[in-house]
């Protein structure tokens, strides 16, 4: 039998991931649409996976 706390788990990564992912997709917009090289290459280091 599988506890409330583990599916309580499985819900806090999945909302952590959510966050994650949108945080990701903000920075990504960002980088679409700045013209700006310095900006540009903030935002990427920021997406970088490290």
């Amino acid at each position: 039998m599988i506890s409330s706390i583990f599916y309580q788990r499985l819900q806090d990564l999945a909302d952590n991931i959510a966050q994650d992912q949108e945080l990701l997709k903000d920075y990504e917009d960002e980088l679409r649409y700045t013209n700006n090289p310095r900006d540009r290459a903030n935002y990427r280091r920021e997406i970088e996976p490290g």
